[in-house]
């Protein structure tokens, strides 16, 4: 599973915001970003299907 998340918003201090995350396990089963875990609805983030977590996980509402 291969995660980019880009975030652009000029009047941030941080204008310009590049996260990539690259999993070795290519042939391991996952699902794309997304609201994965009910427990934590304001998570968004790829899931890995054999273990359920994920190596990257954003709350789009937080700073």
């Amino acid at each position: 599973m291969c995660t980019a998340i880009i975030s652009v918003d000029p009047s941030s201090p941080v204008p310009v915001l590049l996260v990539g995350v690259r999993d070795e396990f290519t042939a391991r089963a996952w699902e794309p970003p997304a609201r994965h875990w009910p427990d934590r609805p304001g998570l968004v983030g790829g899931r890995d299907l054999r273990a359920g977590g994920t190596w990257l996980a954003v709350d789009p509402g937080a700073p």
